[in-house]
């Protein structure tokens, strides 16, 4: 991990315990995720020897108490929600200051299960096609390599090279943060949603505030 730092890649925290925090996290309570929280925390530092500055937690799966852990830790931003533009978030009243920058592309498993002409030898073509429609901020993907496997990956590379030559090419998420204008960001609701995945609800961007 040291070494994927050291050659310029950015570096966030997900979670400390994946899993746990994908089952628990949209119904628990303060103090469970303020724990869970300060745990990864430290486990990010002990690695790195510096504070993260930005958070991606999986599966979307969010709560109130972990829009207050963001502000206070003074992140950069974080991208734990789907949606369509960067925005403030604001759930069950609680407002952050940390701007969201959600993922905005389908992805793979979605794909695969959603459309019968997708398949493994042609899902890039499909997730590329969805990033020609043009967004205030661009698009984000999210790609867990753990899930999607060695097969996915192969065909990643042809996507990667598809992205590079188009347009504005690739950007981390940090560059694109750098391209957003706070003073102008919008609040916005987080929702739950299961349109890309029935019976499987994630946060979602919903209606400005």
């Amino acid at each position: 991990m040291r070494s994927v730092a050291a050659v310029g890649h950015e570096i966030g925290l997900l979670a400390y315990d994946p899993v746990t925090w994908t089952d628990r996290a949209a119904f628990t309570d303060e103090v469970w995720t303020s724990r869970q929280v300060k745990k990864g925390v430290e486990l990010f530092e002990s690695v790195f020897q510096t504070s993260p500055k930005a958070i991606a937690v999986p599966g979307w799966q969010i709560n109130p108490h972990l829009l207050r852990e963001e502000e206070a830790l003074g992140l950069l931003y974080a991208s734990d929600v789907r949606g369509r533009a960067a925005f403030f978030p604001v759930m069950q009243g609680v407002e952050s200051t940390c701007p969201q920058l959600p993922t905005t592309l389908p992805v793979l498993g979605e794909l695969l299960r959603n459309n019968n002409e997708v398949t493994t030898e042609n899902v890039h073509e499909y997730i590329y096609a969805e990033s020609q429609y043009i967004l205030p901020n661009g698009h984000i993907y999210s790609l867990d390599a753990e899930i999607e496997g060695v097969e996915f990956l192969q065909l990643f590379e042809k996507l990667i090279v598809m992205w590079k030559n188009y347009g504005d090419g690739l950007s981390s998420l940090v560059g694109l943060y750098e391209t957003v204008n706070r003073e102008k960001l919008s609040r916005h609701q987080i929702g739950w949603s299961d349109e890309d995945n029935p019976g499987c609800y994630v946060a979602t961007q919903s209606l400005a505030v």
